[in-house]
């Protein structure tokens, strides 16, 4: 899913592409004209039309805005990976039809800085953008809040890195920078028809430099695809819908770039590339938390004459699985699987999440781990970095300070001695809020990713999730078996390297009934 740091770059080869001219295409010449079904709205009243325009699909640009490979809501995060086989197989019938894929990752550029596909768009000649621009004015959208809806907000955080990995880049594409840029390219190409996709339909879609506002007041004419984006707003699909609306009515028409595809031939039904979706989504190595239960709603917007079948314990769905006709309330956490069925044979790709209850917040020990000196320490620190005391001040985790705590850079491990007096182990433990405190906060969000064990006597008690920064920290509450020697409170990892894998537990000790020393402080 979209979520998690990208590994070094590989790009396509591709010819070099001096000014004037197209790479060499692996692909036939597509047809000399398509139509485009452009459907717009009245201003006043919003009823929808829909104009026929013919155009040289060599005249027409795909610009995909935004699809990186981690966003802070989880929900929007899951639902971009899900529209990621129908984009691949969109932005493959579009090539073949002669169209030109712009990708416009702005935050992310300087991640492409030594693709080929960068480098042609830096060695085309500059062309000024008109000196006289028309602002397009546009009221704001009605819809927003978090694609989760109610419950554990998810906190900006940032983190991305690049596109998303499973984001088909070819050879004859390009990436672009900035409205300077995108526009140089459509002179250099001679395109004047510009159809946006990617995230967020009424946010980055409209907004960006880039974007559809911009390049309007640059002259260019520029259509939304409706069905290659996807809002920012709850419920996801509802301000999708709203959204793709308000483009209508106040900038600028939609199109169907599928409808476009499968007139002209260049549409492969028989491929699957719809999951079922899923509000809000959360994933194994990014859960989605909650309370006391979580309200999920599940739903298959492109995909005609399906039912929905679901499971809650991991197992694979089939036309004998329950049946979604309603929202699913779960109480317990729940390894969520759905499939889209048509006449009892799966009719798209399937789908899983993972929704974790959070244990209850623990009581306030009695004795500090903070107090105590471990028997045996270690941690993952490298020997060029700033190493952070264990024993630490002034920590904050999701935006809350914690006055005294243990911090840890993983893979570490802490081993205590345990004393007949302690009944229980108690800790909040999550990922440190310091990486977004850097300079280079914002594309770091995404690395932090460790989980929490509780060890007694080398026997595994207790464990987290991962976790990542501005999670909702984990809330152990760990009974302590009669004779017990030592404790080890482990951090790892996650198996995905240690980089900013700063790892705290809070509020932790050991709880001693009727306990007469210290009165706790946070």
């Amino acid at each position: 899913m979209a979520g998690f740091a990208a590994a070094a770059p590989v790009f396509a080869a591709t010819n070099e592409i001096g000014p004037g001219h197209r790479p060499e295409t692996r692909y036939p010449p597509g047809p000399k004209q398509i139509v485009l079904h452009l459907r717009s709205r009245n201003a006043r009243t919003g009823e929808a039309e829909v104009i026929d325009e013919a155009i040289s699909p060599a005249k027409v640009g795909i610009i995909v805005v935004d699809v990186w490979d981690y966003h802070w809501c989880k929900t929007c995060a899951a639902r971009l990976t899900a529209m990621i086989p129908r984009m691949n197989c969109a932005l493959e019938g579009a090539r073949k039809l002669g169209c030109q894929v712009i990708f416009a990752p702005t935050d992310c550029v300087p991640f492409y800085r030594e693709s080929p596909q960068r480098k042609a768009v830096i060695r085309l000649p500059d062309v000024p953008p008109p000196p006289s621009q028309t602002p397009i004015v546009m009221p704001g959208c009605p819809v927003g809040g978090d694609p989760c809806g109610p419950g554990i907000e998810c906190i900006l955080n940032y983190g991305e890195n690049s596109m998303h990995p499973d984001l088909k880049i070819e050879r004859e594409d390009l990436i672009s920078d900035g409205a300077g840029e995108l526009y140089k390219v459509c002179k250099a190409k001679e395109l004047t028809h510009l159809i946006y996709a990617g995230i967020a339909t009424n946010i980055c879609v409209i907004g960006k430099p880039e974007a559809v506002r911009t390049m309007l007041s640059f002259g260019l004419k520029c259509y939304l695809s409706r069905d290659l984006t996807d809002a920012f707003g709850h419920p996801p699909q509802q301000a999708q819908d709203v959204s793709v609306a308000h483009v209508e009515k106040h900038a600028c028409p939609s199109v169907d770039v599928i409808e476009t595809l499968k007139e002209n031939g260049f549409w492969n039904e028989a491929r699957q590339v719809e999951p079922v979706l899923l509000s809000p989504w959360g994933k194994k190595e990014r859960p989605y938390f909650f309370e006391t239960t979580a309200t999920v709603f599940l739903e298959q917007p492109r995909l005609k004459d399906v039912e929905i079948r679901y499971t809650l314990d991991g197992s694979e769905p089939t036309p004998a699985s329950s049946f979604y006709d309603k929202p699913i309330t779960l109480s317990d956490t729940s390894s969520l699987r759905a499939m889209a069925f048509h006449r009892g044979q799966p009719a798209g790709l399937p789908s899983e999440a993972y929704y974790v209850k959070l244990p209850p917040v623990p009581p306030r020990p009695s004795v500090r781990l903070f107090d105590l000196l471990p028997l045996k320490e270690k941690t993952g620190w490298a020997q060029n970095e700033r190493r952070i005391p264990a024993r630490a001040y002034n920590m904050r985790m999701r935006g809350k300070d914690y006055r005294k705590g243990l911090c840890l850079h993983a893979p570490a491990e802490m081993t205590y001695q345990l004393k007949p007096e302690y009944e229980r182990f108690v800790a909040e433990a999550g990922v440190d809020d310091s990486v977004l405190a850097l300079n280079a906060g914002r594309y770091l969000g995404a690395f932090p990713t460790v989980t929490f064990q509780v060890h007694i006597d080398s026997k595994l008690m207790a464990s987290s999730p991962i976790m990542r920064v501005s999670e909702t920290p984990w809330r152990f509450d760990v009974e302590i078996p009669k004779g017990s020697k030592t404790i080890q409170l482990v951090v790892t990892d996650a198996g995905d390297g240690s980089r900013m894998d700063i790892a705290n537990w809070c509020n932790s000790g050991f709880v001693i009934s009727n306990y007469k020393g210290w009165e706790p402080s946070p």
